[in-house]
């Protein structure tokens, strides 16, 4: 007992005298216990995968008034955005950010503030759709100067005081076209207004766009650039023709220029030739002109330099590139942008073996020219495979390349010592080559054009040094042959192509030919279809192709006339688009109108303005049905899409989509803007302009602010309130921000609560506050 009480005494004792000794034992064991905590695993917390939605796509309608329903859209990367209701002339073009230049226009008509380049490389680049392909009735534009119509009592056209209006200028209800008096390339008013036309070719000169300005190689796009603006504007689209050749070669590549692609100077090359018939002019052997060989490096970089500039330029504007059909495969050119050059050596008697004397002018022979200065088809073919891979490389794989071609359109040249005429003297005697040579192994007359042709539809110009090939770039070069005559049949009844077609009950050729090639003549009835552009759309390529018609002298003079050659184009080929002269479009605006409901082409003039079809009494017609040009332009639409595949995609579809990828970062988004641009400028409404929203598919856990005055921060109010977050059972976790991230924000800025300031987004029925260093798809970063 007495024990017990002096254990009890002591105890008393400590704590009263001393009480930091006991407080610091109790501190030692608490960190003891901390220590022996400590040595316990901490097991990871469990994290758990975001929730990322499946892709999704959303419809976009376009609207005839040029706007779009819904006007915005939010998506994700992997999500696929698809217009609806496209009509032949609608397409869907990025802009730049209108808020990024306020007062600017926006359909890029009166300023190019907002104008985006086109990017081929960049996966969001959703410009479309592509034209490529394209089938139709195509405009060609002048060759230079433009037509003036003026009204026929008011005064001459300039040509008719020289006697030298070629082609004779077109005359339609008083008023006349005057040619070479408008601005250079300018189309006519009714050529743009003329809903029927598809697209416009656009004629180019290399020296009109290339120019020595004081010693420095400068290029001139003005003269281009306003038939771009004015070709998206009317929802044409259009064909650039860039030709050199007699009056399209600059001078300055022969002069010791500064650039700007080397190796320098290219060596000048001196000819006379004619373009058409067996005989030279009666006074002269044709025209005189200065040309470099396509088979020359030096040339051939030029001219690959000027088509890579062409291609940038274009890209300059999306509504452009858009807008883009074809591009012709030229510069190896003589008179026209049609591939051939000067070729002839010229014998009219064949009994002398001597060059001719025209007048007082001594022929040359021009393939001896070429075969001296180290012409080769192997050249050739080399310098058509750089130029088309430099189209296709530089128009980002997405345009056609056109082809003109003419059969028998190169100098027949095998090597320096064998060329045709090496076996001529001159005008004195001497011959052309020692020792003379012979005509047994001159090169036959399509060899070069049959092997250039091949070649493209095989897509050897994927790689121009190699022997690499591709079909389905092959599929992207559209042969052509530019002289399409009326049909032969509707002038004398006994004259018949082989290949013609019966037509059928519906009034459409039966199509399509499905003849073997070797069954199409090179020779035969005058006014077919040229043989080689008709196997070009033979099975089993069914090669995308189309026909230029002749001129007004060959006989194309007319509407009438230009139904029979369409009715030729129709029965004898697979052909799907067709270039027609501006003055007898003009012509057919003006005496049949346009649309569904104009006149036919071939009416009967004693009963105007009542039309009553004359091929109706045409003997023996084997399309006794006439046609206005609407029908025919929607027909040949048809014939395209029955005859390409996949390959091809078609040129107007009436859906278009783009599927939206990355790469983002954890916090990005980006915003694209885009138009109708054949219609934006037509409504002045702001829903013309549609805006693409892509967010994040996650942005990272959403993180709890810091509590004010020990909470979070809250508002009510009449119109909507605010939701507590951490009273949210999905609330700071990976789960709920994935939540929250599938959600549509109605609005996004910042609030006022009590003197302070805090991030909000409204979330459908409430408003979520959001600290400041979180970053939210749909919610933008504070400045401060």
């Amino acid at each position: 007992m007495k024990q017990s009480l002096r254990v009890i005494l002591a105890i008393v004792l400590m704590f009263t005298f001393f009480p930091q000794k006991f407080a610091q034992n109790r501190r030692d064991r608490g960190k003891r216990k901390a220590r022996s905590a400590s040595r316990v695993p901490v097991q990871p917390p469990i994290v758990v995968p975001p929730v990322i939605p499946p892709p999704v796509t959303h419809l976009v309608n376009v609207n005839p008034d040029g706007t779009f329903s819904p006007p915005i859209v939010t998506i994700r990367p992997g999500d696929t955005v698809m217009w609806q209701n496209l009509g032949r002339t609608d397409s869907v073009v990025q802009i730049a950010n209108p808020l990024s230049a306020p007062g600017s226009d926006v359909c890029g008509v009166n300023d190019n503030h907002l104008d985006h380049r086109f990017n081929g490389s960049d996966s969001n680049e959703f410009t479309g759709p592509m034209r490529m392909g394209v089938s139709g009735i195509f405009a060609l534009g002048p060759n230079g100067r433009g037509f003036r119509a003026v009204t026929s009592s008011a005064r001459p056209c300039a040509c008719e005081l020289t006697h030298r209006c070629a082609p004779p200028f077109t005359e339609v209800g008083g008023v006349k076209l005057c040619p070479a008096e408008g601005p250079p390339y300018d189309l006519l008013p009714e050529t743009w207004a003329n809903p029927d036309i598809t697209g416009v070719i656009i004629r180019l000169s290399w020296s009109d766009i290339q120019k020595d300005v004081g010693g420095h190689i400068q290029y001139d796009w003005n003269d281009l650039d306003r038939q771009l603006d004015l070709a998206v504007a009317n929802g044409k689209v259009f064909t650039l023709d860039v030709r050199a050749g007699l009056g399209g070669t600059p001078d300055w590549i022969f002069a010791s220029y500064a650039g700007p692609a080397g190796p320098g100077p290219v060596a000048p090359l001196f000819f006379k030739d004619w373009p058409d018939g067996p005989t030279p002019p009666s006074n002269n052997c044709g025209f005189q002109m200065t040309l470099g060989s396509p088979t020359h490096v030096s040339y051939r970089n030029l001219y690959v330099a000027m088509i890579r500039a062409l291609a940038n330029h274009v890209a300059s504007d999306a509504r452009w590139f858009q807008a883009l059909a074809h591009v012709k495969v030229s510069g190896a050119n003589y008179i026209t942008s049609e591939a051939r050059l000067p070729k002839r050596c010229f014998d009219s008697s064949d009994a002398d073996d001597r060059l001719d004397t025209v007048g007082s002018d001594d022929c040359i022979c021009n393939p001896q020219r070429w075969a001296d200065a180290s012409y080769t088809p192997a050249g050739l073919f080399q310098y058509y495979r750089v130029v088309e891979n430099a189209i296709y490389e530089a128009f980002g794989r997405r345009k056609s390349l056109g082809y003109q071609l003419i059969q028998d359109g190169f100098p027949r040249v095998d090597s320096a010592t064998n060329f045709l005429g090496d076996s001529l003297k001159d005008q004195r005697g001497n011959p052309l080559m020692v020792p003379t040579g012979t005509k047994a192994d001159d090169l036959d007359v399509d060899f070069q054009t049959n092997t250039v042709l091949s070649e493209a539809t095989a897509g050897r110009f994927l790689d121009p040094f190699g022997t690499t090939g591709s079909p389905a770039a092959g599929f992207l070069f559209v042969p052509q042959h530019s002289g399409l005559h009326p049909l032969p049949n509707d002038l004398d009844y006994t004259q018949v192509c082989s290949q013609q077609r019966v037509v059928r009950p519906n009034g459409r050729a039966r199509f399509p030919i499905n003849l073997p090639a070797t069954q199409i003549p090179f020779t035969g009835v005058a006014g077919c279809p040229n043989a080689w552009a008709v196997r070009q759309g033979l099975d089993p390529n069914f090669q995308i192709m189309g026909f230029q018609t002749s001129n007004n002298e060959a006989g194309v003079d007319s509407p009438a006339a230009v139904e029979s050659t369409l009715w030729n184009l129709t029965l004898n080929s697979n052909a799907v688009f067709i270039e027609l002269y501006e003055q007898r479009l003009w012509e057919i605006y003006k005496l049949r109108r346009s649309g569904p409901l104009a006149d036919l082409l071939s009416c009967d003039p004693r009963f105007l303005p009542v039309c009553v079809d004359a091929r109706a009494a045409l003997p023996n017609n084997p399309a006794p049905l006439s046609k206005n040009l609407y029908t025919w332009g929607e027909e040949l639409h048809d014939r395209r899409r029955e005859l390409v595949t996949s390959d091809l995609p078609d040129p107007f579809p009436t859906v278009y989509s783009h599927t939206f990828s990355g790469p983002y970062t954890a916090t990005s988004q980006r915003v694209f803007f885009y138009i109708n641009p054949t219609k934006c400028a037509t409504t002045p409404r702001l829903r013309r302009v549609g805006t693409i929203t892509i967010t994040p598919p996650l942005l990272g856990p959403l993180g709890i602010g810091k509590k004010r005055n020990g909470g979070q921060q809250l508002r009510r109010s009449t119109r909507s309130r605010v939701t507590r977050l951490d009273s949210d059972p999905r609330r700071g976790s990976v789960q709920g921000f994935a939540y929250l991230a599938r959600q549509s924000f109605h609005a996004e800025g910042f609030s006022d609560e009590g003197g302070a300031r805090f991030q909000h987004a409204v979330l459908n029925d409430r408003i979520v506050s959001v600290p400041r260093h979180v970053q939210h798809p749909d919610i933008r970063t504070p400045l401060n």
